[in-house]
């Protein structure tokens, strides 16, 4: 958060992790992206869930999202539901990616939410 390295207690490190973990999850369910059996799938919205649409904006369409945004959401959603979400038996997974996935995300949320409801944005 500062660009200077975490001399603080790890703990509160590891939550702000997790919560950019939890939050990246929850932008990619709002665009509509959802995951089931390894596989992206539209995300399953119950009634009263608020997505893009709800808000102005359009969800992604998976069938024109690039490959590599693919694979990228795809180990993002596997580590959050591993590492994040649910208590679950150790499996592995690539954190590494983190900064990545979440950067496509908001570059996601600008053109599918922000710029169609002309609301601004910070960019990254």
């Amino acid at each position: 958060m500062t660009r200077e390295s975490w001399t603080g207690d790890s703990g509160r490190l590891n939550a702000c992790f997790v919560a950019a973990l939890v939050t990246g999850r929850l932008f990619l369910n709002v665009l509509g992206v959802g995951k089931k059996n390894g596989k992206l799938v539209k995300f399953d919205a119950r009634p009263d869930d608020v997505n893009a649409e709800d808000l102005g904006g359009k969800l992604i369409d998976l069938t024109t999202l690039l490959p590599e945004d693919h694979a990228l959401f795809i180990g993002f959603l596997t580590m959050v539901d591993k590492a994040a979400a649910h208590f679950t038996l150790p499996s592995p997974h690539d954190w590494t990616k983190t900064d990545d996935a979440i950067l496509r995300i908001h570059h996601y949320l600008r053109i599918n939410l922000y710029h169609l409801t002309k609301r601004p944005v910070e960019e990254p």
